[in-house]
């Protein structure tokens, strides 16, 4: 991972956990989790690596139903408020600084299950991250990995959006206007692109830096790996969620996330 990538992240530690932590990510709350979790099952006694697990949040829901957890992240500031959140209430979550592409320290076929959730598009080396996953699960354990839909995601070229919601009123920065469609003109332009999280709702604005692929290199890296998709979910909004969140009503008609479980067929 590069040192401009992590320190990113790193700048935005602080920023990212108050965003998470009171209630602002609102496609997690709205469609992700409640997804994510249906397709996890029952989590009680089995064993979850939680990869890139940012400052804990996703790593406290599993441990809550049950899971034994280990979290990591390659952030010693998101490990730390994760560590300052552990020892406010101890739920026996194991956090360790780690990058994803090579996790030294951890024995192969050790988990049940790992999740990375809404990350994976943030992973530089996606096939030593991806190797590794495969490499720490158990035989016939699985991963849950949930991403931006690669067909609809927002995108800019030369500051100008390229790809994402067209709104009724599209001069307005605050997209008040009605949403109208999806557009996308360059999907198989991929590679680097940074992401500004100025959002009104936020309290602090940051940035951090992400990788645009297609569904072929998702699929096609996780395979080449042996991990297998047996389920695919695009995530709707729940009634709850559109009670919070009005705006993301938009996704009854477009998602705008996947989440695949991925078997490990073999050692």
């Amino acid at each position: 991972m590069s040192d401009e990538v992590r320190q990113s992240w790193e700048d935005s530690a602080e920023a990212w956990a108050d965003f998470v932590r009171t209630g602002k990510d609102l496609s997690r709350d709205c469609f992700n989790n409640p997804a994510t979790f249906a397709m996890l099952g029952d989590i009680r006694g089995k064993a979850i690596l939680d990869v890139a697990c940012g400052e804990g949040y996703n790593a406290r829901l599993l441990s809550g139903k049950g899971a034994s957890v280990t979290g990591i992240d390659f952030s010693d500031r998101m490990v730390g408020l994760a560590r300052a959140e552990e020892e406010r209430e101890p739920l026996g979550i194991t956090y360790r600084v780690m990058d994803a592409a090579d996790m030294k320290g951890i024995d192969g076929s050790t988990f049940d299950i790992a999740t990375c959730l809404m990350v994976y598009m943030d992973f530089e080396d996606i096939e030593g991250v991806t190797h590794e996953i495969a490499r720490v699960l158990k035989p016939r354990g699985f991963a849950i990995i949930s991403m931006p839909h690669p067909c609809f995601e927002m995108s800019w070229q030369d500051g100008k959006k390229v790809a994402g919601w067209v709104f009724e009123n599209e001069g307005d920065p605050l997209n008040r206007g009605k949403p109208l469609y999806v557009k996308q003109s360059d999907y198989f332009r991929t590679g680097r692109y940074e992401i500004n999280w100025n959002m009104p709702r936020l309290t602090n604005h940051f940035k951090t830096i992400s990788f645009k692929r297609t569904l072929t290199d998702y699929v096609s890296t996780l395979g080449k790996h042996g991990l297998y998709i047996s389920e695919l979910v695009e995530p709707k909004p729940t009634e709850e969620g559109l009670a919070k969140d009005p705006s993301s009503e938009k996704h009854l008609r477009v998602p705008e996330s996947i989440i695949f479980k991925a078997v490990k067929v073999a050692d």
